[in-house]
């Protein structure tokens, strides 16, 4: 399924224009209080999941201050060694680390950010990133670069039809991979059984 995404967006790169993503993203830099969020809110380098496969639970406590304020809607990157390719879609609100860099859709009526987080899941934008880092072991992408990478710039209409068939996909995956869990589940209950005997 992940193919099929990659596939559609192929077919959007080659019927449309490009424009930079400074034309439609902006970098969020407003701050937020860790008063206000909890640890299940809060995002860092470490909680994302490598090759954009979303994040996972902060599990200590907040530091003290404040942090970068993400709001849902939003696209997350880890600026932190961009070839581990950690970006992330936020479906809630929160606040994340600073090596986490955010971006938000400058308007969503013509330029969806899920349509440009698709846009920059691929391998060609981490590439992009890597172009031009600091550092050699903890390498760090640099913002104004990261902007000047440029997306298929397709009509809203297009987006949509894009997004509506990537939403059937992803349902698909989702559903293999219950699927897959609930094997994994009976898989164990067998063997305990078994191994009991």
């Amino acid at each position: 399924c992940r193919e099929k995404i990659d596939a559609l967006f192929r077919e959007l790169e080659y019927e449309t224009a490009k424009c930079s993503l400074s034309t439609v993203l902006t970098y969020v830099t407003e701050r937020i209080v860790t008063d206000n969020i909890t640890p299940a809110q809060y995002v860092t380098t470490d909680t994302m999941l490598q090759n954009c496969e979303g994040i996972r639970t902060y599990d200590k406590d907040l530091p003290s201050g404040t942090v970068i304020r993400f709001q849902k809607g939003d696209i997350l990157l880890s600026n932190i060694r961009p070839y581990l390719r950690k970006l992330w879609f936020a479906d809630f609100d929160g606040g994340c680390s600073p090596d986490v860099l955010v971006f938000r859709s400058r308007n969503e009526d013509f330029y969806s950010g899920r349509y440009i987080f698709y846009a920059m899941r691929h391998n060609e934008f981490f590439d992009f990133v890597m172009q031009n880092v600091n550092g050699i072991k903890m390498p760090r992408g640099n913002k104004e670069h990261i902007m000047r990478y440029k997306i298929p710039a397709p009509s809203q209409i297009q987006q949509k039809k894009f997004l509506d068939a990537v939403a059937e996909l992803e349902a698909e995956i989702s559903e293999a991979a219950a699927n897959l869990k609930g094997l994994a589940g009976k898989k164990e209950e067998i063997l305990k059984k078994h191994l009991r005997s």
